[in-house]
């Protein structure tokens, strides 16, 4: 999965148009009926980036929360018994889950490329407008949780 991400590092609006279109077109039909939402390009996008890449590496929708919206994601993950808290537990390829504004709201999702003691490195979509890498310490009190995949 990681691969596949990065071959989206730093895309501009031509590569986020992209994705779009290809998540409308692809990831779409796998959302459950009363979910369904087309992306459009004033929207957030970092739980659509991830379920692209998903799509793209053909993981089945029993095994990846695909969705638009990071809270969706993270209630499948709990439904499914693949929500942690303990970085222990995590891999590459497996997303990360924020809370920014610390509220118990679910804000942001990317991919963990890789966890080194207590540093994790991320490629995220929606990240300052593209996709991007964040190095972020594994006991941030920004970090929500995580979803094995």
């Amino acid at each position: 999965m990681i691969k596949t991400a990065n071959r989206y590092f730093n895309i501009g609006l031509a590569g986020k148009l992209e994705l779009i279109d290809y998540y409308n077109h692809h990831v779409y039909p796998l959302i459950k009926p009363g979910r369904k939402y087309r992306m459009k390009q004033t929207d957030e996008w970092c739980a659509m980036f991830t379920s692209c890449i998903a799509y793209m590496k053909g993981i089945p929708a029993n095994h990846f929360p695909y969705e638009v919206s990071v809270a969706q994601q993270v209630q499948w993950a709990k439904e499914n018994g693949a929500f942690t808290r303990d970085v222990r537990m995590v891999d590459p390829g497996d997303l990360i889950v924020y809370d920014w504004k610390l509220n118990g709201t679910f804000t942001h999702v990317g991919f963990v490329e890789m966890v080194n003691g207590n540093e994790i490195l991320t490629i995220e979509g929606n990240y300052s407008g593209t996709v991007g890498k964040r190095r972020i310490k594994a006991d941030s009190k920004y970090i929500a949780g995580y979803i094995q995949i």
